[in-house]
């Protein structure tokens, strides 16, 4: 839910606090999307100068480039967009590009695969949510082998939290 929160005031940050953001996510309603959106909704909805509007796509690059085509005409003055998952980035700055320049547009991302590192390189995203996945690898191998040994337990039902941290293009150059 942080990492939702974190996206969401870099946008405010970057655009302001009024106009249109379209949220892409995934329509398989995974959970980690679901707690993101929460964050994300929960900053954004604080402005009243801000409209959301939540778009759902299946996951394959097709379906999303069409999702994408579908929400630029319907909102051909929104200039603000968040792919809830990553996957989702690189077609939304590949179909805008097609019709506009996507510097002209925010978009946000999250996690820092090398694609969106790429993208944020090119100034194609304006920022992403990095995580630490070396941190988070170690964490949860320390806490299956102090559980196998008895040493924690229960573990916590709220989980383990690692660093995260907003990623900005000027940053990844």
């Amino acid at each position: 839910r942080e990492a939702g929160r974190m996206i969401a005031r870099q946008l405010l940050s970057d655009m302001g606090t009024a106009g249109k953001v379209i949220l892409i996510a995934s329509d398989h309603g995974e959970h980690f999307q679901r707690e993101r959106l929460e964050g994300i909704l929960e900053v954004l909805d604080q402005q009243a100068g801000m409209q959301v509007e939540l778009v759902t796509s299946a996951e394959t690059r097709e379906q999303i480039a069409r999702t994408v085509n579908e929400v630029l005409n319907r909102e051909p003055s929104t200039r603000a967009y968040i792919a809830v998952a990553d996957a989702f980035a690189g077609v939304i700055a590949q179909e805008i590009g097609k019709r506009y320049r996507v510097e002209d547009f925010f978009i946000y991302s999250f996690d820092s695969s090398p694609e969106m590192l790429t993208l944020l390189k090119q100034r194609k995203i304006d920022a992403l949510l990095a995580q630490s996945p070396a941190d988070m690898g170690r964490e949860s191998v320390r806490l299956m082998v102090e559980w196998l040994e008895g040493k924690h337990l229960p573990l916590d039902p709220k989980g383990y939290f690692t660093d995260i941290r907003i990623v900005k293009a000027e940053q990844a150059q």
